[in-house]
């Protein structure tokens, strides 16, 4: 009876092994088998990628947790074999090394498109963050040039740099991808049309690539551009600032007008003429250089942004040019005041002079009418050199005038004071 109810408890493992032995069987081909069959498409953007590569990571589990129920059931094999003919354990032997290869190989190709989804997603994701530092280069570079800090510049440049390196990161990665991707033996996978998303994507990214990386070398020769630019106006502001420091002293350096130590009327008409042929081509000289300054500034904000300085510079230039002219008009009309005022002097001198040594030679009249004769041309001269004296007085007074009205105050009073001394 023992060994009765011993054969019925074997014989209802032996057939509770078959019936757990074909529901894992069939698991594998309807359900392990029939996803990989339905998941052919690795996807074409990141979203898809990670769901296909997600999805593979739950069917591996699942995977897992029927290959432990499998052990569970072989374990219950030992004392039923024992039970079983020699036809009956072949039998089980086939069932078993079915279900055990069917489960190994069904293992194997999920590992290796999880391995190979783990690098697909990997380039997908670098694809997704390389379009966007791509996006916001593009947007970099259009901006203007005008007035960006070193700061700046060396951030972008820093970015950019982190740009390069992910682009050849990502074509590392695609390349290792294709590379893998035909060693694969998947009978149902679409290596084919990841690896042709792959080569697409890495020809458009190798395409834009070029663009930008012209977009980038616009944007470092506007920089170059724009930090020369900014040199040559800062030295166009320094030599202008220069130049308006030193015009507007030169009236200064022009007065007192009559510097020379000599009494001598002719002495200083004389230096007057040679004063007015080097003072003037010096003043001439400051007026050219006011105008160069003005050209230079005008030529060189047409380049860029002088951020209002333009504006400043062109006006103090351009009041110290009609301040120039005014001071060449007015130093011009007095030295020729001066010259010729004094060539009167000395021609007044000369003519007194002439006079006093006529009268010293002359022989004293013996006739009345000798006597009458020579009071008439003496009072001609006196009459002459009279209106001489008149002339030069008005001139000198004309003079004063103007010097109180041109010249500062203490070179004035010097220059009045030799007019009338």
């Amino acid at each position: 009876t023992a060994h009765k109810e011993e054969n019925v408890r074997l014989s209802q493992a032996f057939t509770s092994f078959l019936e757990k032995q074909n529901e894992l069987f069939s698991w594998l081909v309807s359900i392990a088998e029939a996803f990989l069959q339905g998941h052919q498409d690795m996807g074409s953007v990141l979203a898809m990628a990670k769901d296909f590569l997600e999805l593979h990571h739950q069917q591996l589990d699942d995977l897992q947790k029927k290959g432990v129920e499998i052990n569970a059931v072989l374990l219950t094999l030992p004392p039923i074999l024992e039970f079983l003919d020699d036809e009956q354990r072949g039998d089980v032997d086939q069932k078993v090394d079915a279900l055990h290869s069917h489960w190994l190989n069904l293992k194997s190709m999920l590992e290796e498109r999880i391995d190979l989804a783990f690098i697909y997603v990997k380039f997908h994701t670098l694809a997704v963050e390389l379009a966007t530092e791509f996006d916001a280069a593009e947007e970099e570079f259009k901006k203007t040039s005008d007035g960006i800090g070193e700061d700046t510049i060396r951030i972008v440049e820093q970015k950019w740099l982190s740009i390069q390196q992910l682009y050849e990161q990502l074509k590392s990665v695609g390349r290792n991808f294709i590379e893998d991707a035909s060693k694969v033996g998947d009978p149902y996978l679409d290596i084919k049309r990841a690896s042709l998303c792959v080569e697409t994507l890495l020809e458009h990214f190798g395409s834009r690539q070029l663009v930008i990386a012209d977009s980038w070398q616009t944007w470092q020769s506007n920089i170059t551009v724009e930090k020369e630019f900014k040199v040559q106006w800062e030295l166009t502001v320094t030599e202008s600032n220069r130049t308006v420091d030193w015009v507007s002293k030169i009236d200064e350096q022009l007065y007192p007008i009559l510097t020379t130590n000599t009494t001598s009327s002719k002495a200083i008409a004389r230096e007057l003429e040679d004063k007015l042929q080097i003072v003037l081509p010096e003043i001439k000289r400051a007026q050219s250089e006011v105008e160069i300054r003005m050209k230079t500034a005008e030529r060189l904000a047409q380049k860029g942004d002088t951020h209002g300085q333009k504006e400043s510079v062109m006006e103090k230039l351009l009041e110290l040019q009609n301040k120039l002219q005014v001071i060449i008009t007015e130093y011009q009309i007095l030295l020729q005041m001066l010259i010729a005022f004094f060539k009167n002097l000395a021609e007044l001198e000369k003519t007194i002079e002439n006079l006093q040594s006529q009268y010293q030679i002359t022989r004293l009249p013996n006739a009345i009418a000798e006597v009458e004769l020579l009071l008439k041309e003496h009072e001609a001269s006196r009459q002459a050199i009279l209106e001489l004296f008149k002339f030069t007085e008005n001139e000198s007074e004309q003079i004063i005038k103007r010097i109180q009205k041109q010249e500062p105050d203490n070179p004035g009073k010097l220059d009045i004071e030799k007019v009338t001394g």
